[in-house]
This record gives structure tokens, sequence and C-alpha cells, in this order.
């Protein structure tokens, strides 16, 4: 159930400038019940001499409504009975006269989100000064911006993955046969301490940089220190099946000299 307090000019299915909203209920979400009360203001103006009709004063107002959402549609049933009092006495008309309500009943077509049609008829129910004996209305509403009303559903946000750590692993020095990508005979003792830190946890990628010193020409540097690089990929991925994916072998030669 609504309540709201009126600011409008027009109430019933029609209403414009709908006040503040007190309270709600939808039930099922296909019935929508709403009670409006409120006060209007009139500028009452200047009465014309000799003119029989006094002009309207101010009036309570006051509304109950329902509508009904068809099935699989966008369509929906509404129903509202509304009426006013005089919120002052007048010298002509008794406050009876001054009395009016009206029943509505109509459909309202959602086209799109901001766009709908509707469109009803209205009789009185209680007879007074300026109350039409039927109405019929149709109209069109555009609604501009987001529909803030809508409830959206909350949708988990999964954590940021861990940037993978970087971590530096020195095994000394790994002596090779002179001028050859020849590992030396101690070679497995010195890779043992690195090969039991990658068999001891997960890791993504490992390169190994290979080099040489700075005696003999830049490209037999750079292709030494590549091969040399490789042979210890070699030992790892064949001797202690260590993935081969996740290894990298890159010579550096002179670029990085030992010596």
């Amino acid at each position: 159930m609504k309540l709201t307090a009126l600011t409008a000019i027009l109430e019933g299915v029609v209403g414009q400038r709908r006040g503040s909203t007190l309270a709600d209920r939808t039930f099922e979400n296909r019935i929508a019940a709403a009670v409006n009360v409120g006060h209007r203001w009139r500028d009452r103006g200047t009465q014309t001499p000799g003119f029989p009709i006094e002009p309207m004063r101010n009036q309570f107002t006051a509304s109950i409504g329902v509508n009904y959402l068809l099935k699989d549609t966008a369509t929906k049933l509404i129903g509202e009975i509304f009426g006013a009092v005089p919120a002052q006495s007048a010298s002509r008309n008794p406050a009876r006269n001054l009395t009016s309500a009206e029943i509505l009943g109509g459909v309202k077509h959602d086209f799109t989100q901001h766009l709908a049609g509707h469109a009803g008829l209205g009789a009185e129910i209680i007879q007074g000064v300026s109350s039409p004996d039927w109405r019929a209305y149709a109209g069109l509403n555009f609604t501009f911006g987001p529909v803030w009303n809508a409830k959206a559903k909350a949708v988990a946000v999964p954590p940021s993955p861990e940037k993978p750590k970087l971590e530096k692993f020195e095994v000394g020095n790994i002596l090779f046969e002179s001028a050859s990508a020849k590992l030396a005979v101690n070679y497995k003792e010195i890779l043992s301490g690195l090969v039991a830190n990658l068999k001891g946890q997960a890791f993504t990628n490992l390169t190994i940089e290979g080099h040489t010193d700075s005696m003999g020409g830049d490209e037999y540097n750079l292709d030494l220190s590549r091969k040399r690089a490789e042979a210890i990929r070699t030992y790892l991925t064949t001797e202690e099946q260590i993935p081969n994916e996740k290894i990298t072998a890159i010579g550096y030669g002179e670029e990085r000299p030992v010596a």
C-alpha cells in the first residue's frame, strides 16, 4: 500500500506531480495498492460582479486505487476512486454541493522502459459543482533518466587475482667446460637447491639467464650464453621433470659479463 501527499491538479490514474511516498505495498509482485491524501490550494482570483458562479476554494483530496499486472505482459488494469471536499465554507454554495467523487477504470501498457500508454473511463458517484457525469481519457507517458526504483540484483565481484611474485634464486657459479655449453661434473649438486624450491611451491615461470666473460667476439659469446642457459633448461625438464612450458632460457653474452 502506498500513502502519498498530493500536489496535483489532476489526480486519479492520470495524476501529475505526486508528492512524497510515505508507505507502499505490493502483493505477489502483481497487485499494487495506493492511498493518497492531500490538499489543493487554489488562487480564487476576483469574482466577476453579477456572475452567479463563485470561484472554487481550497479542497482536501483523497483517493484509493489498485493496479493489477497481467501475467507475462507489460499491461496493467487500473481502478481508482477519488474525491474532494471543501477546506473552507462558501457563501453561495454549501459544502455538500462542493463535495464530489468519481470512479475510474483503465488500462496502462508499457511499450518500453520509458514509454507507456494509458486509456480509461470514469463516472461520478457523488455529484458536485464542476464534477463531470462521465469522462474518457487517453494519453502517453514518457520518463527521462534511469529507473531509480528498479531493484538491481547484487552481483558478487570476484577478488582480483594476486600478481605473481618475482623471486630471484641464485645458485652460485655453475662452471662450464671452457668454450663449451657442457656442464661441469658438480652441476647437480649446485642446482639441487633450485630444484627443491621449484618442486616445493607452485610457480608461473622460470627464466634462466646465460652469461659469458668479456673475452671473445660479441656474436660468439651471445650464442654460447644461449646454449649454456638452454643446457640448464634441458636438465631441469628432462631429468627433474619440471614443466617445459614454464621455463625460458635467455643468453646475454657480453651484455652482462661475469668477468
